[in-house]
């Protein structure tokens, strides 16, 4: 039954095709339609200090842009090979326009590089936004992606509608361990 599908775009009602009721056949055709999903299709973009960065957008709606969450990670297309990973980009598309790119030094974006400080991540960041034209996003920032996520809605409040941030930190002091909060963490543990 799932042969004659057509892939992409989000989930299809399938019900109407297999009568009410068959809950397992429903769910069989949306996990085959799934897995059937297009990889996306990674476009690049030039940073200002001429990085080229690789970049995709899946979905439609308000742009969801979630830059890498820490650095080596960020391979668009081998990120779909995590069902995890999968799963979780096609249900933002299913609702929002995913945009993910690969961080420098990283996935297809261009790997002889010597800045992977914030304001270069920031700098990737800005060039992936300005590259695809958007307008307002909604920034993702998660791990390590969480402190240019933080300096990107700082520095372009007109743009970015909306700030999460997940398992993140404001400062890259606080991810080393070197800040008040680590000293005082230190103290309770030893």
């Amino acid at each position: 039954m799932a042969s004659g599908l057509v892939t992409g775009g989000p989930a299809l009602a399938p019900v109407c095709w297999l009568g009410t009721g068959d809950w397992a056949a429903i769910r069989r055709v949306r996990k085959a339609v799934r897995w059937r999903m297009p990889e996306p299709y990674v476009r690049y973009v030039r940073t200002s200090d001429g990085v080229s960065i690789a970049c995709s957008v899946a979905g439609d709606g308000l742009p969801f842009v979630a830059p890498p969450p820490a650095m080596p990670w960020g391979h668009i297309q081998l990120g779909r090979a995590l069902r995890e990973w999968r799963d979780w980009s096609d249900r933002i598309a299913d609702r929002m326009r995913l945009v993910r790119d690969d961080g420098r030094g990283a996935g297809r974006s261009e790997r002889e590089i010597d800045d992977v400080s914030l304001e270069a991540n920031v700098r990737d960041l800005e060039a992936v936004v300005d590259g695809l034209a958007l307008e307002r996003i909604a920034l993702f920032g998660c791990y390590f992606a969480s402190p240019v996520a933080i300096a990107y809605a700082e520095r372009h409040p007109e743009r970015a509608s909306h700030l999460v941030l997940w398992c993140g930190f404001a400062s890259t002091a606080e991810a080393r361990g070197d800040g008040q909060r680590a000293a005082a963490l230190r103290q309770l543990v030893d």
